[in-house]
């Protein structure tokens, strides 16, 4: 004959839908209805489930639980019910993570006392600083703040040693005093290995001074954290990073912040708006798109900085920008210098150099008050071009000579239809 399924059959003879009195009244009833095989089963599990709290079914539950790995919570369940809270301490005291209960086991079925003695003994195990917080919390129970305030003061000064930061700014906060919160976010931030976690402590540290309406330290603290930013190696969020530099109100690092988040244009613009010129063309000549550099070196001469816009051209290989620059700012001569190597250079594929070099060099000898030479290049150009079979630009330096006859027959010719 098969044994009996000792849970199966408790589970029939202790039907869940009785009220909790009614399970009660009939609980010793129905275990003396089973076989003396499953009696003691029986009398285990209903320890177990929370439907008895019968001390000697709660020894032979402990008893037969002990080696079945089944965690403290469930030993200490029925040591308590035996009436007997040091044994739950006992075993509660084998895990370092459950002081915590043991201590509370202690407080409710033994008193203050007890739960105090079990923090300490914890302690002389493991200096943790949980232990002392908790501990604390036990003395300010009792009434003993000399104490308590001892064991907070070493709970927060554990934590800051772990490098749990948070739990010392909390405890601070909760029970220490709140001017020294912006202290313990200082010494984390200075405590810190990398750049980035030493910007969040400062940045979290001036939050707090301006919750505390002291803008004078908060100030301080938001350069700190830029500061730190800027020398991270990393940008996570370059629109964040700027926004703290404009923040601090510090134009210099306001440059470094636009440069760190890849946006030079910025930077050159900020800088020339601030009197940087120097820091401008450094950025400037770090730059190799071309139509970025067109666009800062046309800032710089809006700002009417041609000084800074012809390196910034130069820097380009926009000869032609800094030739016409070089002739707007008492410079001619210079021009002519860029322009006259190209207008002479020699027939290379049949291809003449860009008719802007000539017009530009006119301007050039223009400036100078060089009509002879003036006429030299436009004439230079004219045959230049027209060798190119290029009539129509020949008409253009034509007309601009004042030969008006030619300029109308180098018209007509390019107006021909191809053959």
């Amino acid at each position: 004959m098969d044994r009996p399924n000792w849970r199966s059959l408790v589970g029939k003879l202790l039907p869940s839908v009785l009220p909790v009195e009614e399970k009660q009244l009939n609980l010793e009833e129905l275990l003396g209805q089973l076989p003396s095989e499953v009696r003691e089963a029986a009398e285990i599990g209903v320890v177990r489930a929370d439907i008895s709290s019968n001390p000697e079914y709660a020894r032979k539950a402990g008893t037969f639980y002990a080696d079945k790995k089944c965690g403290s919570d469930l030993l200490v369940k029925f040591e308590l019910i035996k009436g007997d809270p040091e044994a739950a301490i006992t075993l509660l005291g084998n895990y370092s993570y459950s002081v915590k209960q043991a201590a509370k086991v202690a407080k409710e079925h033994i008193g203050l006392d007890r739960a105090i003695m079990v923090y300490l003994e914890a302690i002389e195990k493991e200096d943790a600083p949980r232990h002392h917080e908790g501990i604390a919390r036990l003395y300010e129970e009792k009434g003993d703040n000399d104490r308590a305030n001892k064991f907070y003061r070493s709970a927060i000064d554990g934590y800051l040693r772990d490098r749990q930061i948070d739990r010392a700014v909390n405890l601070e906060k909760e029970k220490g005093e709140v001017r020294n919160v912006i202290g313990l976010y200082l010494w984390a931030a200075q405590n810190m290995d990398e750049a980035g976690n030493k910007a969040a402590y400062f940045w979290q540290g001036a939050k707090f001074a301006e919750e505390l309406d002291d803008s004078l330290i908060a100030n301080e603290l938001y350069e700190n954290a830029l500061d730190e930013k800027l020398r991270d190696r990393f940008v996570f969020n370059g629109e964040n990073l700027i926004k703290l530099a404009k923040q601090v109100g510090n134009d210099s690092k306001l440059i470094t912040a636009y440069q760190k988040a890849d946006l030079p244009v910025e930077a050159i613009k900020h800088a020339i708006d601030t009197g940087y010129n120097e820091r401008a063309l450094e950025i400037a000549l770090l730059m190799s798109i071309p139509d970025k550099l067109k666009e800062v070196a046309k800032y710089a001469l809006s700002k009417e900085l041609p000084e800074l816009a012809i390196p910034i051209y130069e820097h380009g290989g926009m000869d032609k920008e800094v030739a016409r620059l070089l002739i707007t700012n008492g410079n001619p001569s210079k021009a002519i210098e860029i322009c006259n190597p190209l207008i002479d250079e020699s027939i290379e594929n049949g291809l003449f150099r860009d008719p802007d070099y000539f017009s530009i060099a006119m301007d050039a000898y223009q400036a100078l008050g060089n009509e002879d030479d003036t006429q030299k290049v436009g004439q230079k150009a004219i045959h230049r071009f027209s060798v190119l079979g290029k009539f129509d630009i020949a008409a253009n330096f034509a007309t601009r000579l004042g030969y008006e006859e030619l300029a109308k027959t180098y018209y007509k010719i390019s107006s021909l239809p191809s053959e």
